[in-house]
C-alpha cells in the first residue's frame, strides 16, 4: 500500500531493530534518564508524475532528517559512530517501496546541554 502514512510505518519500522540510542519520535519526550538518543521526522520534498497516459505512475521524494543527541564535552566522535551505524541502516537501501539515497552528516553544535548533529537521506517512492 502506498501513500505517506505507509510511508511513516516503513519508516518507523525500520527503527524497531534500532539498539544504539533511545529513538524519540516526533512530538514525543526524551526520557529523563537518557544520555544519549535520536529523533527522526519526516519531509515531503516533492512529488511528480512519471509518464503519460491512463495509468500514471507517481514519484514522491523525501527527506529523513535524524537529528543525534549526544552528551557534551566529549567530543563529536559518538555522534559519528551513530552517524555510520544509521548510514549502514539507510545508504542505497530499498525497504517497502522505499528507496533510499546517500546521507548527508553535519555537526549542529552544543543546544540545550546536548551535543546535537544531523544525519539527513533522501529518498522516493512510487504508486
Amino acid at each position: 500500500m502506498a501513500g505517506f502514512d505507509n510511508e511513516r510505518a516503513v519508516i518507523d519500522g525500520m527503527f524497531d531493530s534500532w539498539k544504539y540510542t533511545q529513538v524519540v519520535r516526533e512530538n514525543s519526550e526524551v526520557a529523563d534518564t537518557a544520555d544519549e538518543w535520536i529523533r527522526p521526522s519526516l519531509q515531503a520534498i516533492g512529488g511528480k508524475r512519471m509518464n503519460l497516459g491512463d495509468n500514471p505512475k507517481y514519484r514522491y521524494a523525501g527527506l529523513l532528517y535524524i537529528q543525534i543527541f549526544t552528551l557534551t564535552g566529549i567530543g563529536s566522535g559518538r555522534a559519528k559512530v551513530l552517524a555510520d551505524l544509521l548510514t549502514q541502516m539507510f545508504r542505497d537501501v530499498r525497504s517497502g517501496g522505499i528507496t533510499f539515497k546517500v546521507p548527508q552528516f553535519e555537526a549542529v553544535g552544543n543546544h540545550d546541554n546536548w551535543y546535537q548533529s544531523v544525519f539527513s537521506v533522501e529518498f522516493f517512492r512510487e504508486e
